[in-house]
């Protein structure tokens, strides 16, 4: 496995890599680097004519995405739909 050094990073970029650091509850470096690598790696795909470019059909993308505040107001808001009205199934 190869190493990169990435000079000079604009306060933004870094920004967002704390971030994303925060939220994923690991050390910026290790953030960094998992991202870089996962972008990296998705814009470096080849796409040739005899190969389909892979494409997710799932929610990987959301996983992991809201607050603790967030999920809280989410399952406040569908726990009416854990409760049975009994008058229904008489």
């Amino acid at each position: 496995m190869s190493r990169i050094t990435i000079d000079n990073l604009d306060d933004e970029t870094l920004a967002k890599l704390k971030a994303e650091a925060d939220r994923r509850k690991v050390e910026v470096g290790v953030a960094a680097g998992h991202l870089l690598t996962e972008r990296l790696t998705s814009s470096m795909t080849v796409e040739s004519s005899d190969e389909s470019p892979h494409k997710r059909r799932d929610l990987s993308d959301l996983a992991g995405t809201w607050t603790d505040e967030e999920a809280d107001t989410f399952l406040a808001s569908i726990s009416v739909f854990e409760s049975v009205d009994e008058d229904l199934w008489k």
